[in-house]
């Protein structure tokens, strides 16, 4: 079989790329992504924590047991999150628009 010299690399992205990418996601995705580093972050060192004062060889394991669910969570919660805060935003955009069409309809134009 051939290989061509220009063999094709998985592309390494930076954080700053990786944030710039998160930028063109929508609101829910974004809040749910940071909800999900956030409580996942927290979930694994309180899990290393907790799994070194009960015993300590097994601390990874507890890091996996406490990361996994809390990221979960956040995940689920940052969606929550992200849609009601979404929503709120195209509730108040339109909102000008309706006063403008009552003010319109009152004074009979």
């Amino acid at each position: 079989m051939y290989r061509s010299s220009q063999v094709e690399r998985p592309t390494r992205s930076t954080p700053h790329e990786l944030l710039g990418s998160l930028r063109t996601k929508s609101q829910p995705v974004r809040w749910a992504v940071l909800g999900a580093a956030s409580a996942g972050t927290v979930g694994a060192v309180v899990g290393l924590i907790v799994g070194l004062y009960v015993f300590a060889p097994t601390a990874l394991f507890a890091m996996v047991e406490l990361g996994l669910p809390a990221g979960i969570l956040g995940g689920v919660v940052g969606f929550l999150i992200g849609s009601v805060l979404a929503a709120g935003r195209r509730i108040s955009r339109n909102r000008p628009r309706v006063q403008r069409a009552r003010e319109a309809e009152r004074s009979g134009t």
